[in-house]
């Protein structure tokens, strides 16, 4: 969401494309993926449509108006590239992708709102948890006296990348989310991408042979003996669904996984086999969320088609 200015007057600072050089630059590693570019895009023109809006707004047009709907499609057509800008950076997975994923989408994204808006809107450059404007020279950061409700959840949500960031360590790897999908209740569990030993896996949590009472499935009470050597499923064929999940610290979620196998028990809400992946994700860089194997396969599905709330963070704050 931006914030306007009434300096009528673009400084040269927008005379910066924030575009030069994309084509050929590989630091930058967009994922090609056509899935993954078209919901980034879709998202960030979404939120860049919005700002268009708001601009048109305070120079006095509506969407009766033709200036009204250009400055819309504009600022739609600035936010889908920053979004894809940002997303794809992220979505490289290298040392602090989320963090620079952040800085490129909101700095290509206030530069070229600032250029629209003919310099109503500041350029500035978020960095997750605080951000900085260029012309004002003002830090901006969470909990920040003044902030917005929606400022300070962009800023929780850039904190979050920064922090992803940090867990994920200097080398991040990649690790395979296998959902077996074959009933109601499925199954979660993380091997090395490419697995094909269904016995073979890094977190796999499942009851002791002999398996759960259907009577205690669902009684938060009750927690049973429990093994770290449950099936995986990779060889289920249609029954299993497996998502490459980049930017994890590997060898943390093999850490964690050899705790299991020392010692786990099993539990339907807080020690099972969904809550034991998404909290081996969660402590590597992937934070997610371990309700059930279908909800944790949703959020990294999501994730690797570019729908990611922490890149896309800076949309939030009024700086930019």
């Amino acid at each position: 969401m931006p914030k306007l200015t009434t300096n009528p007057q673009a400084e040269s600072f927008y005379g910066v494309s924030p575009y030069i050089g994309m084509g050929n630059n590989p630091v930058l590693m967009v994922d090609p993926d056509g899935e993954f570019v078209l919901a980034a895009f879709i998202i960030g023109a979404i939120a860049g449509g919005f700002s268009g809006y708001k601009v048109a707004e305070a120079k006095g047009y509506d969407l009766g108006d033709l200036k009204g709907w250009a400055y819309m499609l504009g600022g739609a057509a600035i936010g889908g590239i920053s979004g894809s800008l940002g997303a794809g950076v992220a979505a490289g997975g290298g040392a602090m992708a989320n963090t620079t994923g952040i800085v490129m989408g909101s700095y290509s994204n206030s530069v070229g709102m600032a250029l629209l808006s003919g310099g109503m809107i500041d350029p500035s450059l978020s960095i997750g948890g605080a951000s900085y404007n260029f012309k004002t020279g003002e830090f901006g950061y969470l909990g920040k006296k003044g902030n917005s409700t929606l400022e300070n959840v962009g800023y929780a949500f850039g904190a979050l990348g920064n922090v992803s960031d940090i867990l994920a360590g200097k080398e991040p790897g990649e690790v395979q989310l296998n959902t077996e999908k074959s009933d109601a209740i499925g199954h979660s569990s993380l091997t090395k991408v490419g697995e094909t030993n269904p016995q073979n896996s890094i977190v796999s949590v499942g009851p002791d042979p002999g398996g759960l009472p259907k009577s205690e499935f669902l009684n938060p009470m009750k927690t049973h003996g429990a093994t770290n050597d449950w099936k995986n499923y990779v060889d289920a064929g249609k029954n299993v669904n497996k998502i490459k999940v980049k930017g994890v610290n590997f060898e943390r979620i093999v850490k964690y996984g050899a705790k299991l196998d020392k010692s786990v028990k099993y539990n339907t809400f807080f020690s099972s086999c969904s809550t034991h992946c998404a909290r081996a994700m969660s402590i590597s860089g992937v934070p997610t969320i371990g309700i059930h194997p279908f909800v944790v396969n949703a959020q990294i599905y999501l994730r690797s088609i570019g729908v990611r709330p922490i890149i896309y963070s800076h949309f939030l704050l009024n700086e930019n």
